[in-house]
């Protein structure tokens, strides 16, 4: 899955960028550990994420739900 895809997923779930970063933005969501942790996604949205990254960023996905 391309980060660019995750995006989109991130703010239809109501995820929101919380600070830009030159190779990475932090994204937060309020109900997400207490809306103080946030998850990395990598700025170079065409290509693809590794497993475990993917991973990670669907597994605080589900935490939301």
């Amino acid at each position: 899955m391309k980060a660019s895809e995750i995006a989109r997923k991130l703010k239809a779930q109501g995820w929101y960028i919380y600070q830009h970063g030159t190779r990475h933005d932090k994204w937060r969501h309020n109900k997400y550990k207490n809306g103080k942790m946030s998850i990395l996604i990598p700025r170079h949205k065409s290509e693809e994420l590794s497993p475990g990254v993917q991973a990670e960023i669907l597994a605080a996905m589900n935490e939301i739900e």
